[in-house]
């Protein structure tokens, strides 16, 4: 509860650099900032925080911490998304960036290409739902080569998210509770986890 309590931030909806753990070419808003978090359902899964901050230029700059139990340290990463093309209609948003620049997280300075584009939808799907994105990419080091996800939106409420990300599959579903406020369940690794994240924008 008290983790909980320290998390809540007021502000605008922003967009995500995270499909569920995987890249995704889409960063925050420029000043805008997010912070999120996943607990483990059961002692022995590691909980997840990240912290989010986007430059005036789109630079976005990530903390992550890892808390794993079998460990005492707690395990920190420092991770860097450069925007460089937005998605247009026709192309695709386009983005580079590194994840565990310190090399003190699992990751251990993974750099990645990652492109995301917003699928045109029918107006007969339209009806059920509101938005379809699909993600590509390829990474280095424990990012193990290419990895791929996807969202889709139903409403304006509930999204959910399926990848294929280091040679596993995650997917997670989010439930908008306020105007900056989601309700977030994942299956990460076939473990179940969930949390809230709140995001911060001028």
């Amino acid at each position: 509860m008290a983790l909980l309590g320290g998390c809540l931030l007021t502000g605008a909806a922003a967009q995500a650099d995270r499909v569920v753990l995987g890249p995704s070419a889409e960063t925050l808003s420029p000043n805008s900032g997010k912070v999120q978090f996943l607990l483990g359902a059961k002692p022995e899964q590691a909980n997840r925080l990240w912290v989010d901050y986007s430059s005036p230029g789109g630079i976005e700059l990530e903390l992550e911490r890892l808390d794993l139990h079998s460990e005492s340290k707690k395990r920190y990463s420092f991770n860097i998304e450069y925007p460089i093309l937005p998605d247009l209609g026709a192309a695709p948003a386009v983005a580079v960036g590194v994840r565990d620049l310190t090399g003190t997280g699992i990751e251990h300075g993974g750099f990645y290409l990652v492109a995301t584009h917003s699928i045109p939808l029918s107006e007969r799907i339209y009806k059920v739902m509101r938005s379809f994105k699909a993600t590509v990419g390829a990474g280095t080091g424990s990012i193990g080569g290419p990895f791929a996800g996807m969202e889709a939106k139903f409403g304006t409420d509930l999204s959910l998210h399926a990848e294929l990300y280091r040679r596993r599959p995650n997917v997670g579903v989010s439930l908008r509770l306020a105007r900056n406020v989601q309700a977030n369940a994942s299956s990460l690794d076939g473990s179940f986890y969930y949390g809230l994240s709140y995001t911060l924008a001028r």
